[in-house]
């Protein structure tokens, strides 16, 4: 049986004892590095507008609008007393409900569930300005837009705006 020298023990448990710390600093300062990401998320803002039944029908509801971090922004439209099975047209208008403009923005149609339903519509950049020419917009942008929600009962009947509200 070989012995082992004190002096070779030292070496071996220093040596151990080494890269027991070098594991345990990395897994702390790994840890440290992740916290500190999670820190300086960012808050994205959104701005709810409501969304009036028009004269005779009887949905409602509200768009909110939601900052992205790359400055683009997502409508997500959510609905009241929907008709089953009908594909309701949604859009943004120049103008104001009051004084109708052209659409600036087409949003994701909704079909109806008979109850609530919802759409979404993702990363808009870019809206038709009232006088026919293609402008970058962004969430800063449409908070303070001109402009107003339209909600119409399907692409059949497009004239018939079921709700819809003015964004300022």
């Amino acid at each position: 049986m070989k012995t082992i020298s004190f002096k070779t023990f030292n070496s071996i448990a220093t040596v151990i004892l080494m890269l027991l710390l070098a594991f345990v600093f990395s897994i702390s300062f790994s840890s440290c590095e992740k916290a500190d990401v999670a820190t300086t998320t960012t808050t994205l803002r959104t701005k709810e507008i409501i969304l009036n039944s028009t004269s005779g029908n009887l949905q409602s509801g509200k768009a909110v609008i939601a900052e992205n971090a790359d400055h683009s922004f997502n409508v997500n439209i959510t609905l009241q007393n929907t008709v089953k099975d009908t594909v309701m047209v949604m859009h943004i208008h120049n103008g104001s409900i009051t004084s109708p403009g052209s659409i600036a923005i087409p949003l994701t149609n909704i079909t109806g569930t008979g109850g609530q339903a919802t759409g979404t519509t993702l990363n808009i950049t870019t809206a038709l300005s009232a006088t026919g020419t293609i402008v970058p917009v962004t969430y800063e942008n449409i908070i303070t837009y001109a402009g107003y929600f339209d909600i119409h009962y399907s692409a059949k009947q497009i004239t018939k705006v079921v709700a819809n509200g003015n964004i300022k």
